[in-house]
This record gives structure tokens, sequence and C-alpha cells, in this order.
């Protein structure tokens, strides 16, 4: 049984540091939040905690985020 991921957050609001330069040119396409669903092995709807990623490693998001997401088995 092979369960497939449906985001259901639609926006997070993400609070980044980093120098001025840098983050006056991010554009929020250019940020990634990666969930780890290791643990999560039956299907269902779950908040998980992300990883903010950034294109630049002197970019960082502040806080801790989460997502909604739905686990299903594609039929």
């Amino acid at each position: 049984e092979v369960l497939q991921a449906r985001v259901l957050t639609q926006t997070l609001r993400v609070t980044l540091r980093g120098p001025a330069a840098l983050l006056e040119e991010l554009q929020d396409t250019d940020l990634t939040a990666v969930a780890d669903l290791t643990d999560y092995t039956k299907p269902g709807v779950f908040t998980v905690p992300v990883v903010i990623r950034t294109p630049d490693e002197s970019v960082g998001a502040v806080g801790e985020y989460t997502v909604e997401l739905e686990l299903y088995v594609e039929e």
C-alpha cells in the first residue's frame, strides 16, 4: 500500500533573518517547506512539522512551522 500526500495548508507566514540585501531579493517561490513523513504510515489528516529551506544559507527561517496534510491510498 503506497500512500499519497495532499497538502491542505494553502499559505505559511514565515519570518526570515539574514542580510537585508539578500532578504530584499527573495521571492516567496524561493522558499521550500519540507516535511519528513517517515513516521506517518496510515491514511488520515495530520499536522506535521516542516523545515523552511532558502536558496542561501545566510538567510534562514525563525521559529517553528507546520502544515496540515492528508495521506491517502490512490485507488
